[in-house]
């Protein structure tokens, strides 16, 4: 087990007046050989604030990722403060075992098909439906894009909203004994009036990586995209896609 990341970070306001949050973001990269295993948060002072986990890599994860710790303090009678420390580990990996993520040009390749399931085009939209995560034209810009899906709904106008039930990796099957590990999920949204559930999930430790979701976006400048990664893991040298 190796520590990959060992930050304490003091943030604090100016006077008691002052209120403040944030995100602090840090970049990690897992050593050749080794998964990731964990993250640690630990509040060492804090006076009217508090910090959460807001973004981790999945365990099993490999390459390279980030951790993002949110903070805040609010003003009151006294200065606000949060003081934090965050630890990540990493861990080898089993031994005859990879992981990786599952490539969408990859399954698709391999027979796997992708579909928008339009439900609701009341009127013209710029995105709708499911596509390739690492697809600029597609998915937009991502701080930390990964090999799969994006999920969504996003309105061209005003008064128009939009609906779809999206399916992703159907028709496929993973091979040579590899499943599905685990699922690494991004959100990204704006409005209140957007919706998004899981229909149907992958299922865990199962060759199956099929999913379909329900999106709903009621009108711009309301929009939500949400990016899918599957952790799959497999025989080490073998080929997940193909006999």
């Amino acid at each position: 087990m190796a520590m990959i990341l060992d930050r304490t970070v003091d943030h604090s306001g100016p006077s008691p007046f002052f209120g403040d949050k944030d995100d602090d973001s840090y970049p990690i990269t897992i050593p050749d050989g080794e998964q990731f295993d964990r993250v640690e948060l630990a509040i060492l002072e804090q006076t009217h604030g508090g910090a959460n986990i807001k973004f981790t890599p999945v365990p099993g994860e490999i390459g390279s990722s980030r951790i993002d710790v949110h903070w805040w303090y609010n003003a009151g009678r006294t200065r606000g403060r949060i003081k934090y420390q965050v630890k990540a580990f990493s861990e080898a990996l089993p031994a005859g075992l990879m992981t990786r993520f599952l490539d969408f040009r990859a399954a698709k390749e391999a027979g796997a098909t992708f579909h928008h399931n339009i439900e609701q085009p009341t009127g013209p939209y710029t995105r709708l439906g499911v596509g390739d995560w690492l697809d600029h034209e597609w998915a937009g810009t991502w701080d930390d894009p990964k090999p799969g899906v994006v999920f969504q709904a996003v309105p061209a106008f005003p008064l128009v909203g939009v609906k779809a039930n999206p399916d992703a990796y159907k028709d496929f099957r993973l091979k040579n004994g590899w499943t599905v590990r685990s699922i690494s999920r991004q959100n990204w949204r704006s409005g209140t009036s957007v919706r998004f559930r899981f229909d149907q999930p992958p299922v865990i430790g199962s060759d199956n990586p099929f999913m379909q979701v329900h999106l709903e976006a009621g009108h711009a400048p309301n929009f939500i995209k949400v990016g899918i990664a599957l952790l799959i893991v497999g025989p080490r040298g073998s080929d997940p896609y193909f006999d």
